[in-house]
């Protein structure tokens, strides 16, 4: 069984090109994903390979790392070793239109999923358009938001609420967290951290927030008290990841059927779904 973890990407190129033209981050995503960087270490080297685009904006690939090692031998009873290659590799899920990543974890490759999504930076870094740009990239978690969304949706009084966002992305742009994205651009900033203080703030808006917070890769928290009690709680998003299950077989042979499933994810954490997660 594949646990594929989901990711968040943020593309903000600062920079534009010869005839003062930037493209989409979205397209620059592609275009760094597309030149399949590597990077060369001493004993061993990240490399991206097997790419396959399935549907829309969806594509899929492998990512691994390829080193030289000694395997030992046994004949005619004689113990020995020989010079072998190994290349344990995981596989990835990538939407360029939702910047949404999923990465299966696999021990061979990292001990954890951010393990292989910071291998994947330090690859991706190497893509020629990220210094043609000057692209800034963040490759970020998606935790799942159910736990303090479900406390938000309680009969509880809220007196505290804060959130994180970063520079304004196309994808992930709101009314209401828009001016503060902007504000972290022109302070040339890496996050905004916004905090509203009260008594009784409004718990959908609550939940909005965390759920855009969550989808982005960012983080929200709460300080509540149930009505009725004079004790005050402090609630913030889980570490849980969002995660897609698949078996071996389906990731074989049924790609189309894993990527449609990584999007329902997606838009479940993002807007909630039809069942009222």
């Amino acid at each position: 069984m594949r646990e594929f973890h989901l990711y968040r990407f943020q593309i903000f190129p600062t920079q534009t090109d010869m005839f003062d033209k930037t493209p989409r981050p979205q397209d620059i995503l592609r275009e760094m994903v597309e030149s399949k960087p590597e990077r060369q270490l001493k004993t061993k080297t990240w490399l991206i390979g097997n790419y396959e685009s399935l549907f829309d904006s969806m594509c899929f690939f492998k990512f691994g790392k390829k080193s030289h090692i000694k395997v030992p031998k046994y004949k005619d009873g004689v113990f020995s070793e020989y010079d072998d290659e190994a290349t344990p590799f995981t596989e990835i899920f990538l939407d360029y239109e939702t910047e949404v990543c999923a990465i299966a974890r696999k021990s061979r490759v990292a001990e954890s999923a951010n393990g292989i999504a910071r291998q994947l930076t330090a690859v991706l870094l190497l893509s020629p358009v990220v210094e043609k740009f000057g692209v800034q990239f963040y490759l970020e978690p998606m935790r799942d938001p159910q736990g303090l969304i479900e406390r938000l949706s309680q009969n509880v009084e809220i007196h505290k609420f804060y959130f994180t966002v970063r520079k304004p992305n196309i994808i992930d742009m709101s009314d209401f967290t828009n001016p503060l994205k902007h504000l972290t651009k022109a302070m040339r900033g890496d996050t905004t951290t916004a905090v509203v203080d009260g008594v009784g703030l409004k718990n959908d808006f609550a939940v909005g927030l965390t759920r855009e917070a969550a989808a982005s890769g960012q983080d929200a928290g709460a300080v509540y008290r149930e009505v009725g009690s004079k004790r005050k709680h402090k609630k913030s998003l889980s570490k849980n990841p969002v995660l897609v299950r698949a078996t071996e077989e389906e990731v074989a042979e049924q790609k189309h059927q894993i990527a449609r499933r990584i999007n329902k994810a997606y838009e479940d954490t993002r807007y909630g779904s039809k069942n009222g997660r």
